[in-house]
């Protein structure tokens, strides 16, 4: 029977070749618990982007039909260029339908610091989204001042959700307006 370590190790060692991201585990002396959260990380890791291309997948064959709403809201697709690896990205996010155009949150389910798609826009705003059966290029305004605000209470008042995220964070979540066509 291999022990626990060696067995995790394996895990770990597997997790990496299907990823092709470093999310082995290193030992620290003989402690396995430390050992296992390491490889339960990289677990949770690889099954979160998995989920989230199995969905992508699903919402281009479907046109959207599949996907394209959760929980009462409309789901669109962002596709965003790295701004260090310089390679495509594409995230499913909600969206709200605002002056002829989109607002995206990016709240990062309240933690401290702000999703990768959000540090791409801001390098590259020339972006592209699928909104049900229309791919669309759009450019991204991080929104500030007043309009921030107003469109802050559109997000809240639909998505009470988002008010919970404001709360576990001490940055201000950015919202992002996507502008079709500019």
């Amino acid at each position: 029977m291999r022990p626990l370590g060696a067995t995790l190790q394996t895990v770990g060692d597997i997790l990496v070749a299907k990823q092709g991201t470093p999310c082995a585990p290193q030992r620290v002396g003989t402690n396995e618990n430390i050992l296992h959260s390491q490889v339960e990380r990289c677990t949770v890791k690889y099954l979160f982007k998995l989920f989230m291309a199995l969905h992508v997948g699903l919402y281009r064959l479907s046109r959207g039909k599949l996907g394209g709403s959760i929980r009462g809201f409309k789901v669109l697709l962002l596709t965003t260029i790295g701004r260090k690896s310089g390679k495509a990205h594409t995230t499913p996010l909600g969206f709200f339908d605002r002056q002829g155009g989109y607002v995206i949150v990016a709240s990062n389910g309240g933690q401290p610091t702000h999703p990768a798609w959000y540090h791409n826009l801001k390098s590259h705003p020339q972006v592209t989204v699928q909104v049900f059966d229309q791919v669309i290029p759009v450019t991204a305004e991080v929104l500030a001042g007043e309009a921030r605000a107003q469109a802050w209470q559109q997000v809240i008042t639909t998505a009470p959700a988002y008010a919970n995220y404001e709360k576990q964070t001490t940055r201000e979540i950015p919202l992002v307006l996507l502008h079709p066509g500019k």
